[in-house]
């Protein structure tokens, strides 16, 4: 088990080999090649080698045969980016619909009255998630961690008008190589992040480290030994180092899988680019027609002259070479590998071509039709939802304790329940006519279907709305009711 618990801050490079990476499945660099359609493999020369033929140069040699020269002809290479349609879809049907981070304080159920500094730390963390602007955050850390493997938040004090906090995203992408470090409960005990800076168009290299207590901070230039970093704060003033973190927590949300969202189905994504390479070559080859004469020609017709003849000589043969079967194999394979890539990792295919003979589908169909990519974007809730009650519990340690320590007694007395809901395609108006129909029958609420219906964007406002109607309404029927005589 990894320990702090001997800690040298002058042995630096003793502490900093403490710190491994995390075992994934391939290398980052593997994924990043794969990730990114440019670096696939049907790229690579050595891979898929351009074709070497002996090329005839229209010259004779001494003894009237043709002369021919080595020439390499390029092959056709088509990348399909199917990386990254696997990602983008998943981010879009876990986060199209924002996160509810249900941030409240305690006691529920209206047991006692809800201080106003309870409140106060609430409304402090919604802004500082407000101001970081987490929500689109949100989709690039999910991005980053199912192409890149892993991502971090680093959350840290700055001082604009007055002090606040920031994030700030780290990941392999960026320049950033992450160290957790964990104790034999699987609970974080430090972290480290590397990376390289420059200096006089020279590499710096920089270690820092994170731990509940201390944050630590070490540089080493070309040719020397690691040092501890000079720190200058916001007011121009060094800042001790190692400094003290005030917050009690480690100020760092770490976002990790295994190994990236295609990675089952890369070697089905490579299959798929040679074969359409190869069609694509056979293409080029028996695309235009080839006319193969046997004999001597006499003759040929003018370019665009009607009625065309070519003139042979006796015994002489011409025919265009043509596939002697079509390629029905080939179209096959590829149509299997495709539905395969889509349906191993649960994707939706919605090209054109498959949803043109959809027509009308019902709710219920439509549902059915995405419950599986529905079903792979639930299981990203059990890592996601940990992670962002991580971050609400270090936001509201960093708000109560530093930003406005006098409201460090109500930190324990604040929850967060996030709440991830997955995209579904509905059908509208048949949801809402179902929402009318228990309404009228009695089985459910005005409040419960103004805040299920997907129009409405504040159910609050709405239903004050419809109150102050059904007040105007009252109001003109019983003006209209004709008064009876005494």
């Amino acid at each position: 088990m990894k320990t702090l618990d001997n800690f040298n801050d002058k042995d630096i490079d003793k502490t900093i080999k403490l710190f491994t990476q995390s075992n994934f499945e391939i290398t980052k660099e593997d994924a990043a090649d794969q990730y990114d359609v440019t670096k696939h493999k049907i790229f690579d020369k050595n891979h898929r080698p351009d074709k070497v033929i002996n090329k005839d140069t229209g010259t004779t040699d001494d003894d009237g045969a043709s002369v021919t020269q080595r020439a390499i002809i390029p092959v056709g290479r088509i990348g399909v980016s199917f990386q990254e349609q696997v990602v983008e879809q998943r981010v879009g049907f876990t986060l199209s619909i924002p996160i509810k981070n249900n941030i409240r304080p305690l006691p529920e159920n209206g047991e006692k009255e809800i201080s106003a500094k309870d409140k106060q730390l609430v409304f402090g963390i919604e802004k500082i998630l407000r101001d970081n602007r987490m929500y689109f955050r949100n989709k690039e850390v999910l991005r980053r961690q199912m192409s890149e493997m892993e991502c971090a938040e680093l959350w840290y004090f700055a001082r604009t008008t007055k002090l606040t906090l920031k994030c700030k995203v780290l990941s392999p992408e960026l320049g950033d190589t992450l160290y957790p470090m964990y104790d034999g409960y699987g609970d974080m005990i430090a972290f480290g992040r590397g990376y390289i800076t420059k200096e006089n168009y020279k590499n710096v290299e920089r270690f820092e480290i994170y731990t509940k207590d201390s944050t630590y901070k070490f540089v080493r230039r070309q040719g020397d030994e690691w040092k501890k970093s000079r720190v200058i704060g916001d007011d121009r003033k060094v800042i001790p180092n190692p400094s003290k973190n005030p917050i009690g927590k480690i100020p760092i949300v770490y976002h990790y899988q295994s190994s990236p969202e295609w990675y089952r189905v890369q070697n089905l994504i490579e299959r798929f680019e040679d074969s359409l390479s190869n069609h694509g070559d056979m293409n080029d080859y028996f695309g235009s027609p080839i006319l193969a004469v046997t004999g001597q020609i006499l003759g040929f017709a003018a370019k665009g002259e009607s009625g065309k003849i070519l003139e042979l000589a006796q015994e002489a043969k011409a025919s265009f070479l043509t596939l002697t079967t079509p390629p029905e194999s080939i179209k096959m394979e590829q149509f299997q590998l495709r539905e395969l890539i889509y349906s191993l990792t649960r994707t939706a295919d919605i090209s054109f071509d498959k949803v043109k003979g959809i027509g009308n589908l019902s709710g219920v169909a439509l549902q059915l039709l995405f419950i599986s990519s529905s079903m792979a974007s639930k299981t990203k809730e059990e890592t996601l939802a940990v992670s962002i009650q991580r971050r609400i519990n270090i936001i509201k340690a960093a708000y109560g304790k530093v930003i406005n320590s006098s409201l460090e007694g109500s930190i324990d007395n604040i929850i967060s329940d996030p709440e991830i809901t997955v995209y579904v395609p509905k059908d509208v108006v048949e949801f809402v006519e179902m929402l009318g129909t228990a309404k009228m029958q009695g089985i459910m609420s005005t409040k419960k279907a103004v805040e299920l219906n997907p129009e409405i964007d504040d159910p609050i406002v709405e239903l004050k709305n419809i109150e102050g109607e059904d007040e105007i309404r009252i109001k003109n029927e019983t003006q209209t009711i004709p008064k009876t005589e005494k």
